[in-house]
């Protein structure tokens, strides 16, 4: 049996990322994961399966019932892996991940630079997703809380790099 699960919650992305297929189009058949689905799935799994990641293609956080699967996870001792973007992680939504205990959250946020990350995270406001990520942090420390594992990943995609030697 598996002992790491991958599952999309949502195909749906409200960005166009430049190393992404969602940017040319592939967006046929988006939609979300069914609440029962997911359920059944974690029933099957637990005991066994030791975490879950919950986004593949699309941004998770914009299922209608992301923190209810982060809730379930979690309750049934499988710890929950969220790669986000990040902008959509208001202080509500901040508040309530750290309140269904998610386990582990990685903020995508490529680029060294605003314009590098506007440039590769099309869509994105480097300014307001830099606020969400801090406000994140704010909460998570305020409330004591040694987890969320939080990772601040960037990807070097070389936008905007080029010169007159290349």
């Amino acid at each position: 049996p598996p002992l790491k699960l991958h599952l999309e919650p949502t195909s749906h992305c409200n960005l166009r990322c430049v190393m992404c297929p969602q940017s040319i189009g592939a967006t046929r058949g988006n939609g979300h994961m069914d609440l029962g689905l997911y359920r059944k799935i974690i029933d099957e799994a637990k005991g066994f399966t030791t975490s879950i990641t919950l986004a593949v293609t699309g941004e998770s956080l914009l299922h209608p019932q992301f923190v209810e699967m982060v809730n379930y996870a979690e309750r049934n001792g499988i710890s929950v892996i969220l790669n986000t973007n990040a902008t959509l992680l208001k202080q509500e939504m901040t508040d309530q991940l750290l309140d269904a205990g998610i386990s582990y959250i990685s903020f995508a946020c490529d680029g060294f630079t605003k314009d590098m990350y506007e440039q590769a995270r099309r869509g994105a406001d480097f300014e307001k997703t830099k606020e969400n990520i801090l406000c994140f942090l704010r909460r998570k420390k305020e409330r004591g809380l040694r987890k969320p594992y939080t990772v601040l990943s960037i990807l070097k995609l070389g936008l905007g790099t080029c010169t007159e030697a290349e």
